[in-house]
């Protein structure tokens, strides 16, 4: 049979630190089970609850202990203990709601933390989500949360369905997922977070594989041999070209600025058909058709990417931006 897996202690002193209460006047705790609403208290497979308080404790000077269905123990989902404070004339110095799970615990009140007031139960972070290059393999990724009230339950599932759902465990804050995320194409693997306490919130996060882009300067006349090194990519006249970003190049954007004493500007996009401008003055900046480059990445992913050339040597500092 399901015991209670709670046991709360408190002891309960004055300002200066003696026994607020007295065997004439003992100081109380007054504990009551909250937030079931219309429903029936039960502990599932073992009893109704048919008191749920208010029960009071009382401490003449050797403190409180008491046994407390765990609130991830009773059914239905939500339901917080409000605890108040009485000194030994019975005026409630001070009361709070709180949600103990997780047991089989003994939580002094004193390290207790109230989880009201604090509105209705909401999911308020949801982090581990990151972008990484095509091909990369993410093992065993974290994922951290916070809560406005700790859960009663929660779990992580995810597109890819490794180690889905990952069951959390109180206080439900913190998951490792056993397994290795990869794709060797842009792609995006989503995971949810599922918690419960009353209702279910969700949130989620992504782990994003995009492909890279580079830029740089060098000499002219490279060809579709471009190699990976890193996190560069090398042309076939050696020149190393740097990473600019994760994902697509867009209208708009400018690349730069480059400082060419005599060289061409590269650029290795993963659009074919792109014109670009000279951002400081608004005139065409004039650069080669674009170079079809099958273009292996430093994780073994193929990427199909198009090499541009500047036209022309350059002398000076120079900016490029994509125009369509």
């Amino acid at each position: 049979m399901v015991t209670p897996n709670i046991t709360l202690t408190a002891t309960l002193d004055d300002l200066v630190g003696n026994a607020a209460g007295s065997t004439a006047n003992p100081a109380k705790l007054r504990i009551a089970l909250a937030g079931y609403g219309p429903a029936l208290l039960r502990i599932v497979g073992t009893a109704m609850v048919a008191k749920p308080g208010p029960y009071f404790f009382f401490d003449i000077g050797a403190g409180i202990s008491t046994l407390l269905w765990g609130n991830d123990q009773v059914t239905p989902a939500g339901t917080y203990y409000e605890i108040a404070v009485l000194d030994g004339d019975d005026n409630v110095v001070q009361c709070a709601a709180y949600s103990f799970t997780g047991g089989p615990l003994t939580i002094d009140l004193s390290n207790a933390t109230p989880i009201g007031p604090s509105g209705p139960f909401s999911i308020t972070s949801f982090t581990g989500g990151e972008t990484v290059e095509v091909g990369a393999a993410v093992v065993n990724p974290v994922f951290a949360a916070t809560y406005s009230i700790t859960p009663a339950s929660a779990n992580i599932t995810n597109t890819d369905a490794i180690d889905s759902p990952h069951v959390l465990t109180t206080p439900f804050t913190a998951a490792t997922l056993a397994g290795t995320f990869t794709k060797s194409t842009p792609a995006t693997t989503t995971f949810t977070l599922s918690a419960t306490q009353g209702g279910t919130q969700t949130a989620t996060q992504t782990i994003n594989w995009e492909a890279a882009i580079f830029s740089g300067i060098g000499t002219a006349g490279a060809t579709n041999a471009v190699t990976a090194a890193g996190t560069t990519a090398v042309l076939s006249t050696a020149d190393v070209l740097a990473r600019v970003q994760l994902g697509a190049e867009a209208a708009g954007q400018v690349f730069g600025p480059f400082a060419p004493a005599g060289q061409v500007i590269y650029l290795l996009l993963l659009g074919g058909t792109h014109t670009f401008l000279d951002p400081a003055t608004g005139f065409p900046f004039a650069i080669n058709a674009a170079i079809p480059v099958t273009f292996v990445n430093a994780h073994g992913a193929t990427v199909p990417m198009y090499l541009y050339q500047s036209t022309n040597p350059l002398f000076g500092t120079f900016n490029v931006k994509v125009a369509t």
